[in-house]
């Protein structure tokens, strides 16, 4: 009896790994943005409250390191379908430039990691802007220009940047900024008009 029971104790034990290695293949035929996805949260995957239906519209997910998105869109026409960006990178030393000219432009960024760095130049009516980076010494170098313009930035970690510029007379209908963590360099600009 003894033997027939460390006989069935030793068999189960053989399959667990069988059953672990399974699940680890079926993990493996899951695309690396389907697992980002998982790891980060649906909340945090670039999804636009509006209809993706408008002209200029750049929807991008990244992983790893080093790597760079680079989005320049021009939109003059109707306010309401203006331009749209919106990027998730997940990784250190990620760059993301954007530039935007016209109506309506909307901008969402969202960065996990280290020494990643954000550079935005909005120009237009309605600007709406939104950055959210986690992680140490990152940095956001914003420019917004033209009049009706909201922005929200958020920094967590030590030793990251903000440098934002606003080049319009009229000031801006609403903005927030949060930056938590140790060694913080914040510089805003507001008013100054460039001929």
């Amino acid at each position: 009896m003894k033997h027939v029971l460390l006989w069935a104790a030793t068999s189960l034990l053989g399959f667990a790994p069988l059953a672990a290695h399974s699940q680890n293949a079926e993990r493996e035929g899951i695309s690396g943005e389907q697992q980002l996805a998982e790891r980060l949260g649906t909340e945090r995957l670039p999804l636009s409250s509006q209809p993706l239906d408008g002209p200029n519209t750049s929807v991008l997910l990244q992983t790893g390191e080093q790597n760079e998105a680079s989005v320049q869109q021009r939109y003059t026409g109707a306010a309401a379908h203006g331009n749209l960006v919106q990027i998730v990178q997940a990784g250190a030393a990620n760059v993301a430039a954007i530039s935007q000219y016209g109506a309506a432009n909307r901008t969402d960024v969202e960065q996990r990691g280290h020494g990643n760095s954000v550079d935005s130049q909005l120009s237009g009516t309605g600007i709406e802007s939104v950055i959210r980076q986690t992680g140490n010494q990152n940095e956001v170098q914003q420019e917004l220009s033209q009049d009706n313009r909201r922005y929200v930035i958020e920094q967590q970690g030590s030793r990251n940047e903000l440098n934002q510029r606003e080049t319009s007379a009229a000031p801006a209908p609403g903005y927030e900024v949060r930056m938590q963590g140790n060694g913080i360099r914040l510089t805003i600009e507001q008013g100054r008009v460039i001929p």
